[in-house]
């Protein structure tokens, strides 16, 4: 059964001592105790197990006023269920092996897959024309069905003579056209 303390090496009475007195003829009585260390206590033993869970200050259950009440204590069982002894506060470290003052290996290396920020600068680039190609012929059909459904009697003759040379002819925009070339020509027509 394991047990976790507050303290890294904490070390519990469980049983005092008793010192011998040899005029009288009485045998000394040796105490029992238990020493965590680096926060743990392991034992099998049941007659130690019972006394340690019998201690003053281990963590327990009472009943106050019909209640239970957990008690905290200096000291605690860890149950087979808890993932990690949580009383471990200091964090796991990286240890690298030197020789004549030089690392030797990197026990830590970085993670593979991580991009550089070129990388990920070029790739959203990418991304950002893909997305622009797609997205330029619903644009353009958008205006042209915005420009055929106007009234002609809420526009005024001079804009309406514009936009009238604007209509596009069917097929205009092809692959072969770049698409800064037919985004300034929407721009040049609308004006």
């Amino acid at each position: 059964m394991k047990f976790q303390s507050k303290l890294p090496n904490y070390a519990i009475v469980l049983k005092t001592s008793i010192q011998g007195n040899p005029l009288t003829g009485q045998p000394s009585i040796p105490g029992v105790s238990a020493l965590f260390k680096d926060f743990i206590l392991t034992t099998e033993d049941p007659k130690l197990i019972k006394m340690i869970l019998s201690h003053k200050k281990c963590t327990h259950t009472e009943d106050v006023d019909g209640v239970p009440t957990v008690i905290e204590g200096e000291f605690w069982e860890i149950k087979e269920t808890d993932p990690l002894p949580c009383g471990v506060t200091e964090p796991q470290h990286h240890i690298i092996e030197m020789n004549n003052g030089r690392m030797v290996g990197n026990p830590n290396p970085a993670p593979e897959g991580k991009m550089t920020r070129q990388e990920a600068k070029k790739l959203a680039e990418e991304m950002a024309r893909e997305m622009v190609k797609e997205m330029v012929p619903g644009i353009v059909s958008a205006v042209r069905k915005e420009i055929e459904s106007e009234p002609k009697e809420a526009v005024k003759k001079s804009s309406y003579q514009k936009k009238k040379d604007f209509v596009l002819p069917e097929g205009s925009l092809t692959e072969d056209v770049s698409e800064e070339e037919s985004i300034k020509e929407i721009i040049e027509n609308s004006k």
